[in-house]
């Protein structure tokens, strides 16, 4: 395949070597002419391990070559666009050189019956990637596929990184094009399944990586500060962490949905906290989760009032379902909002028995939602007899959601994920973050 790739720095000579390496003829493309000079030569314009002797064995072999951005590269299979998008002073993303590799294509490139595929691998926000592809789907002569494909590379080990990638992503709004084909052709090594999902998508899964991974070195660096007040090894603390892998490092935890609660969270974060503050060490992190938490509480609090309800069914109130804890749960608050903003509000949650409650969950019932006894019904179809909205707060209760059905005039909230698409026959379903 003859590719052109579009920025020769540490991504874009990086991928330059490798798909030479596939067996491609790749030819690199630079507004700077130093790098262009250096690719040709044989050397690397960045320092990365075997790098330079991987690019001098791809010039040597005619597989690899680099040109002024102001010659035509063009005349090409695919294109690869590995740009800067550095930050603006004010923290906004600086996509200019993305634009300006986009419209040199356009200029570029002459109407062609032949497929041409552009893959950006540079990091744009959402917004910078629907513009490209609408830009190449209003030039149908140039009969060209758009494809967001992100980079997980990382100085230092980047050849190894391409060569063994994390996972291989996609993203197009064209279901045709046959990426499992052209993955194979790029990473000839690999065996991963692909990731083929939207643009959008695709765009907001690389940020989350390294915003993700910007978050695990900020957490760590906070336990090791807490660490040191109180004479702990903080690398044996993380050690024992990172041992759990049922629910520390695995996907516990990282799905969108309810926001915490409970008896344990809530009070060990403000303790946490609370003591590293008193020892003059200031968590910033650790400190915004409850600050967050409410915040992702009071959003949906405003996005459910917002439908002016007069009633409104919530399928499960304890903090999670198979427990009756009241403690922390965020379905509690959201029954207390709105009945403090006159919505009848009823309650469905098998688990609750009132009559049992005792200790600090009655004390919890008394102070918080005492008008819970009266919300509280025995089964399902009566909670949701009449009303407008009906909230799913707890996945289990979906089968008996399904079974006894709404009235095609109630919106059905979803706070849990279900991706069945069986629930959208039971009325207008609206996910929380889906």
């Amino acid at each position: 395949m003859r590719i052109a790739l579009y920025g020769l720095g540490y991504v874009g000579s990086v991928t330059a070597a490798m798909l030479a390496k596939a067996g491609h003829a790749v030819t690199g493309i630079d507004i700077n002419p130093v790098k262009v000079d250096l690719i040709n030569k044989g050397e690397s314009p960045v320092n990365e391990p075997y790098l330079a002797e991987l690019i001098r064995d791809q010039v040597i072999h005619g597989r690899l070559t680099a040109i002024k951005r102001d010659e035509n590269g063009c005349n090409s299979d695919a294109i690869f666009i590995c740009v800067g998008t550095p930050s603006r002073n004010d923290g906004a993303l600086d996509d200019s050189q993305v634009r300006q590799v986009v419209e040199e294509i356009l200029a570029n490139r002459s109407k062609s019956d032949d497929p041409l595929i552009i893959f950006n691998r540079s990091t744009c926000l959402p917004e910078t990637h629907l513009w490209a592809n609408r830009v190449f789907k209003d030039n149908s002569d140039l009969n060209a596929n758009y494809v967001v494909h992100p980079e997980f590379l990382r100085e230092g080990s980047a050849l190894s990184d391409f060569q063994s990638p994390p996972l291989l992503l996609f993203g197009t709004e064209d279901k045709t094009l046959d990426l499992e084909s052209l993955s194979k052709e790029f990473y000839p090594n690999t065996c991963l399944p692909i990731h083929n999902v939207g643009i959008v998508e695709a765009s907001i899964a690389k940020y989350a990586s390294n915003a993700f991974h910007a978050t695990k070195i900020t957490f760590a660096n906070e336990i090791g500060s807490i660490c040191n007040i109180v004479g702990a090894d903080a690398r044996s603390v993380m050690e024992i962490l990172c041992a759990d892998n049922v629910l520390n490092i695995s996907q516990a935890y990282l799905r969108p949905g309810m926001p915490y609660g409970g008896s344990c969270l809530p009070k060990d974060v403000k303790a946490l906290v609370n003591f590293a503050t008193k020892a003059k060490t200031n968590p910033e992190m650790l400190n915004s989760l409850d600050l967050s938490n409410d915040q992702q509480v009071q959003s949906l609090c405003s996005r459910i009032l917002a439908k002016n309800p007069t009633s409104v069914a919530l399928l499960g109130i304890s903090f999670k379902e198979g427990t009756d804890d009241l403690r922390g749960s965020p379905l509690v608050v959201i029954a207390r909002t709105l009945i403090d903003e006159g919505v009848n509000v009823q309650v469905y949650d098998p688990n609750i028995h009132i009559e049992k409650f005792t200790g600090v969950n009655l004390a919890f019932l008394h102070s918080m939602i005492p008008e819970l006894q009266h919300m509280s019904l025995d089964n399902l179809p009566e909670a949701i007899s009449g009303s407008e909205i009906v909230i799913l707060g707890h996945r289990n209760l979906l089968p008996e959601l399904r079974e006894h059905g709404t009235t095609r005039s109630s919106l059905i909230i979803d706070l849990v994920g279900i991706c069945e698409d069986d629930i959208r026959l039971l009325g207008d379903v609206e996910g929380l973050y889906w």
